[in-house]
């Protein structure tokens, strides 16, 4: 996988930059990744639940949130 973004989100991301690539599987009913240099090469699993346009996360490190799915 490849992915872009802006200067500002990636100072927060804690990469090299606005640009980075990487891997995705399943596992264990989880999306998991891990990026080359975003994330802190870290790999992290999400359990995902979707309700309506919302799906809300859960990372195996204890972190959540909603992302909106939109057109």
């Amino acid at each position: 996988m490849t992915g872009k973004m802006g200067t500002v989100a990636a100072s927060f991301s804690r990469g090299d930059g606005s640009s980075d690539s990487g891997k995705w599987w399943v596992a264990d009913d989880q999306l998991c990744q891990k990026w080359t240099s975003w994330m802190e090469s870290k790999q992290y699993c999400y359990k995902l639940t979707r309700q309506g346009s919302s799906v809300r996360w859960v990372r195996n490190d204890g972190r959540s949130g909603t992302a909106r799915i939109g057109g």
